[in-house]
């Protein structure tokens, strides 16, 4: 696998986010879990982290790429 695909949110009765689903094997997959988080368990605020395992992992333009959502 040169990509994983983590799911994001906020499950219902929390305030904080947190990852919710990893095993997604397509963007197009990631993107039908959340409208299922969403819809069924009532997730908000969900997004999709997408980690591109080919190139080699710069934590810092990880870090500040997430402060900026």
């Amino acid at each position: 696998m040169k990509k994983e695909y983590v799911i994001w949110g906020i499950e219902k009765g929390t305030d904080y986010e947190q990852p919710l689903y990893t095993k997604a094997v397509s963007y197009e997959a990631a993107i039908k879990t959340a409208k299922l988080l969403e819809e069924k368990f009532d997730v908000t605020k969900t997004r999709i982290q997408i980690i591109d395992f080919s190139v080699p992992l710069d934590f810092t333009k990880i870090i500040k790429e997430g402060q900026n959502e």
